[in-house]
Order: structure tokens, then C-alpha cells, then sequence
């Protein structure tokens, strides 16, 4: 009997060493990183791509070329600017434009009030420079080349010595203007569309004038058209971005 306990006694103590050596190994089986770890490390670049696409904005995955503006601060003075430009890479566009009106300019004569009646038209072309490459959104610098031509009209008022009588008439003049100079702006992108573009810079001008008659050109009220040797440049574009 004793012999009987005894035996059992150790095959009881052997079967439980056996278990606690065998009890880590199965542990780290049932612990071992499950399919569900894996598939955790392969969704990371796929969440993180899928997030970045959905909140790219469109203008990277859409790019628009072709810009058409308008500045409507010339139409405070009765002038139509429009202007066209191409983006030809992620750096650089380059526009053409245009502008022609009528307007006049008051000042004040030696005997009465008189108003020089101007008619303009230009053309321009500039080279736009986007340092940040965002194929034609944010800031940019632009020299520019620009040519403008102008007539000039001038009233007068005449009258003899010791007569009371006076006689009215118009001086003339006709101007063509080079011009150079550089602007920085910046240009918004609402809606990969809609467009608003503020600029602003400095140029040199070189006018001639062709006067008519006995006109001069201390006749004609050039201060506000910068028909000297410098000009400043400053406008607000609104417009469209197309394909």
C-alpha cells in the first residue's frame, strides 16, 4: 500500500513539473501576435493615404491653366482691363493684357477750371514667377513690359485786350509711353475656380508727345497719368480658372 501511495505521489509530482514547463510555451502560442496585429500594420499607409486624399485640396489633383481676369478697380475710372494667363509649369505663367476708356482729369487753369479729356489704350505682358510652386496659387513676383497710348484734349479760353469777348477752343496732344517695371502679388483660389489676385509694384516710363498747334505739354493735366519717368501699378483681379 505504501509502496502504491509512493508511486502515485511521484508520477503526480512529475505530471505537474511537466505541466508548469509546458505552461509558458503554450502561453506564448495563444499570445503570439494574431492576424488582427498584421492587418493593423498593413491598414496604416491605407488610412493615412485615404485621409491625405480626402483632404488634399482640389487644385493639386486638378490643376487649372488658364486664367482669365478682370480688374474691376479700373472701372472706377471708366477703363475695361482684362487680362489672360497661361501656367506653363508649377513655377512660372505668363499673362498678356489690355486696357482701353475714356476719363477725364480736372484741375484748375490760370482763368477758369478746365478738364483734360483723355483717351487710353495699352497692352502688357508680364512674366510671373511663383517661388513656392503651386502652379499659379499664393505669391509671386512679376517684371513686366507695357506700351500705352493716349490723346489728350485740353479747352482754353482766349480773349483780346479790352475786349469782352472770349473765344473757346481745345489744345491737343497725343502720347506714346514705353514702360517696365516690376509688381508682387498674391492670388486666392476659392472653390478651384473663382479667383481674386491683389498686386501691386513700380515701373519706369519713357513718354513722347506729339503736341498740336501752339499746345504744350504744361497745358494738359498729366500728374495723375503718370506720364513722367516713373509709374505705380496696383490693382484687385477677379476671374475664373479653367482647364
Amino acid at each position: 500500500m505504501v509502496k502504491r501511495f509512493c508511486i502515485g505521489l511521484a508520477c503526480s509530482v512529475l505530471l505537474c513539473l511537466t505541466g508548469l514547463a509546458q505552461t509558458p510555451d503554450s502561453t506564448k502560442t495563444k499570445h503570439k501576435a494574431p492576424p488582427l496585429d498584421t492587418t493593423k500594420v498593413a491598414q496604416k499607409p491605407f488610412l493615412k493615404d485615404s485621409t491625405t486624399r480626402s483632404y488634399r485640396f482640389l487644385w493639386e489633383r486638378e490643376p487649372r491653366r488658364n486664367m482669365i481676369q478682370w480688374n474691376f478697380l479700373s472701372t472706377f475710372v471708366l477703363t475695361g482691363n482684362f487680362s489672360y494667363e497661361r501656367i506653363v509649369s508649377k513655377h512660372i505663367g505668363i499673362l498678356v493684357g489690355g486696357y482701353a476708356g475714356k476719363y477725364l482729369v480736372t484741375s484748375r487753369g490760370d482763368t477758369l477750371p478746365y478738364d483734360t479729356d483723355i483717351f487710353a489704350t495699352s497692352g502688357y505682358m508680364e512674366l510671373k514667377i511663383y517661388p513656392w510652386g503651386r502652379l499659379g496659387r499664393g505669391a509671386y513676383v512679376a517684371p513686366y513690359g507695357s506700351f500705352r497710348f493716349m490723346k489728350l484734349k485740353s479747352p482754353y479760353v482766349t480773349s483780346a485786350p479790352g475786349n469782352t469777348d472770349y473765344t473757346f477752343g481745345y489744345r491737343k496732344a497725343e502720347v506714346y509711353n514705353l514702360a517696365a517695371g516690376g509688381v508682387i502679388g498674391y492670388r486666392f483660389i476659392l472653390g478651384n475656380w473663382f479667383l481674386i489676385n491683389i498686386y501691386a509694384g513700380a515701373g519706369y516710363n519713357v513718354p513722347r508727345f506729339h503736341l498740336f498747334d501752339d499746345a504744350q505739354v504744361s497745358h494738359f493735366n498729366t500728374r495723375l497719368l503718370f506720364l513722367q519717368n516713373y509709374e505705380v501699378r496696383f490693382g484687385m483681379n477677379l476671374g475664373v480658372a479653367i482647364k
